[in-house]
């Protein structure tokens, strides 16, 4: 694979994965698509509502994403 299309194809997953950990701790207020188009329903499940929940999600990330 050329190195510009794997570029793309890991930052656009990175940018998926952003979102992706968005939804988890964001309210309900993160749109389907960009601008809202359609005006889809907003979601979010509200993780830092629960402090310690949010703490331990977030370890998990660090441990997971850090090089062994």
């Amino acid at each position: 694979m050329p190195c510009g299309v794997r570029n793309g194809v890991v930052l656009g997953g990175v940018g998926f994965l952003h979102w992706c950990f968005d939804l988890i701790v964001h309210r309900a207020d993160m749109p389907l698509l960009p601008a809202n188009v359609g005006r889809l329903p907003r979601v979010g499940f509200g993780l830092w509502q629960i402090p310690a929940a949010s703490v331990v999600v977030e370890l998990v990330v660090i441990v997971i994403g850090s090089p062994r």
